[in-house]
């Protein structure tokens, strides 16, 4: 049967089989709701309430965030231990099953955006400046963008001999990949300084899945 015109129906209407709109709308009066949408399958299909929260919810990462521990003095070129305190468990999946010692596993591939932040100061008795970076690894290859280095001056005559370092860089990765956090001395000659926490402050490494 084909209507032509306009339709006015005062009360349901069940129809078994399809029902094909050809270059209309259909419009809701009122407070109406369309109910029974089944699972989505093709992209031009209608989508019902769970799973719209379930695509909303999955696409959805909140932080997780582990400290970068202490070291006095740090005298060579490291790898910074990451790997023994979580501060804040977020839906990102990031876990102390790294490859090697102090570093950090994600275990979903993705992209991901990954910052430090971390106090360095001259410890007592060194006399010479020092040319001092950090940087992330992800699996054994150096992070584009992730470096972020410092020339740590001596304490007194205000010079200062305290400072942190601080980097927020992007990475996709594929699944299980390691992450390190490392130090190194830019000149080529490792001296010391001390890695601390002014006023109690943890250092930290924080992850946060973007896609």
């Amino acid at each position: 049967m084909i209507f032509k015109h306009n339709v006015d129906i005062a009360y349901d209407l069940e129809v078994a089989g399809d029902i094909t709109v050809n270059n209309g709308n259909i419009t809701l009066g009122g407070l109406g709701r369309i109910t029974g949408v089944d699972t989505v399958s093709a992209a031009t299909d209608a989508a019902n309430k769970a799973y719209v929260d379930a695509t909303v919810s999955a696409a959805t990462y909140t932080p997780t965030m582990y400290q970068v521990d202490t070291v006095a003095p740090a005298t060579t070129n490291r790898t910074l231990v990451c790997d023994t305190t979580l501060i804040a468990a977020g839906s990102t999946v990031v876990t102390t099953a790294g490859a090697n010692a102090g570093e950090l596993l994600i275990e979903e591939a993705g992209v991901y955006e990954i910052s430090y932040s971390v106090s360095i100061k001259v410890p007592t008795g060194v006399t010479t400046r020092q040319v001092v970076a950090m940087y992330i690894m992800a699996g054994g290859t150096p992070v584009a963008g992730s470096l972020n280095s410092t020339y740590l001056r001596l304490p007194g005559s205000n010079q200062g001999g305290a400072t942190s370092l601080f980097n927020r860089s992007f990475v996709a990765v594929t699944a299980n990949t390691s992450i390190a956090l490392e130090l190194e001395w830019l000149d080529g000659t490792t001296q010391s300084l001390d890695i601390y926490e002014p006023a109690s402050i943890q250092n930290a490494i924080t992850f946060r899945r973007i896609s």
